[in-house]
């Protein structure tokens, strides 16, 4: 694999990473107010849930299903403790030696390679959870941070190497699961309209602050429509805060939508303030 193909996966398994935060707060309110201590109970209850059963005893298929949930949890764990699973990924995906043993992977043995090894990071976090009841010398940051990296390199390698499968589509089956429990929820079409409107407001923010000088403008325009444009661009806050505009920001460039018919743009045309931005 490539320098820059991993980079590109780091970069996906950072958005994933963001979404799951996203998710956590927005779908999963009565864990994400939880103090750090809960969070790691109740994630750790979620991983010893999953681990026997992601590979079925008998048949030795893979469940999609447990193992994308296996994969969102451990994201949690790695939001709520505060880890940073960049160098994590790093390791695993340049195959480098790790802190954590990495033992190979068989199709003839596949259930019980894959569940005593997940089963070692269930154990080692409820042995954390049970120190910190006792107050026992303990560091749950780095028990949590070698089980992550032992559940992502088994789930990477279930995926890759026993199914051959592309990782990308990992990352895909794990977002469409977030989907899937998101839309389970009672007031799901309203937090996802809140989700819209937040983003709504950032869109605005970004693009009021967006550089509109008259030598700009100058550049692109001729003498009449330049000075429509000026006037558009005085009074852009107020009017874009006044109407239900939808905005689309991709790497700092403007893409406008329905304008709600509030006020025009034909004077100076959409694909013109578009190059201009």
């Amino acid at each position: 694999m490539q320098t820059l193909d991993i980079e590109k996966y780091l970069n996906d398994i950072q958005a994933t990473g963001w979404t799951q935060l996203i998710h956590d707060r927005d779908f999963h309110k009565d864990i994400d107010c939880l103090n750090s201590k809960d969070k790691l109970y109740h994630l750790t209850l979620h991983i010893g849930k999953y681990a026997p059963f992601i590979v079925d005893r008998d048949t030795a298929t893979v469940n999609y299903k447990l193992l994308a949930d296996m994969f969102i949890i451990t994201t949690s764990l790695a939001n709520a403790m505060r880890v940073g699973v960049r160098d994590i990924w790093s390791s695993i995906l340049n195959e480098r030696i790790p802190t954590t043993d990495r033992p190979s992977i068989k199709r003839e043995t596949l259930y019980c390679d894959v569940t005593s090894y997940l089963m070692i990071s269930v154990s080692r976090l409820c042995k954390v959870c049970e120190s910190l009841d006792h107050l026992e010398s303990v560091n749950p940051h780095q028990v949590a941070m070698e089980a992550i990296d032992r559940n992502y390199y088994m789930l990477f390698t279930i995926w890759t190497k026993v199914l051959g499968k592309d990782f990308n589509d990992l990352l895909r089956l794990v977002c469409r699961r977030l989907l899937a429990v998101e839309m389970k929820h009672p007031f799901y079409k309203r937090i996802k309209r809140e989700q819209a409107r937040v983003a709504e407001e950032i869109a605005i923010r970004e693009y009021v602050e967006l550089p509109m000088h008259e030598n700009i403008v100058l550049k692109n325009l001729s003498g009449d429509d330049c000075k429509m444009y000026n006037t558009f661009a005085m009074s852009t806050e107020q009017m874009v805060m006044a109407a239900p505009a939808l905005f689309s920001l991709e790497s700092k460039k403007l893409i406008m939508r329905e304008m709600s018919g509030l006020y025009s743009l034909t004077a100076l045309g959409k694909g013109a303030l578009t190059e201009i931005i």
